[in-house]
């Protein structure tokens, strides 16, 4: 923490009570010093949250080019799965009119 010698000149700082409220749980003999530790502490963590954060946008984005994969996969396979069945239902539709004209052609013999 700074010392009152490398301190620059005072000035006052207006801002909203619950703002007060929130400074003054800092440590430190006066509103002054509870101010310098609460940014300093930001200060200091700022580096690292700002990493986290790009970590964290970066798992993001991998995960969203998965969840583009797959769900470009589950197109496919509905699209694969609804040709399917159009197959099978002209497959079994061929197969009732082969056996109607079986049927038809012993019915002659």
């Amino acid at each position: 923490m700074c010392t009152s010698e490398n301190k620059g000149p005072a000035f006052g700082v207006r801002m909203k009570p619950s703002l007060k409220r929130y400074v003054e749980q800092w440590p430190g003999k006066n509103f002054s010093d509870k101010l310098e530790a609460m940014i300093s502490f930001y200060q200091e963590h700022e580096r690292e949250q700002r990493q986290k954060l790009a970590t964290l946008d970066r798992s993001i984005q991998q995960r969203r080019a998965e969840l583009e994969a797959v769900s470009k996969r589950v197109l496919e396979m509905r699209t694969l799965e609804t040709q399917l069945k159009y197959i099978s239902s002209a497959v079994e539709t061929y197969r009732k009119n082969l056996t109607a004209m079986i049927q038809k052609g012993e019915r002659e013999i």
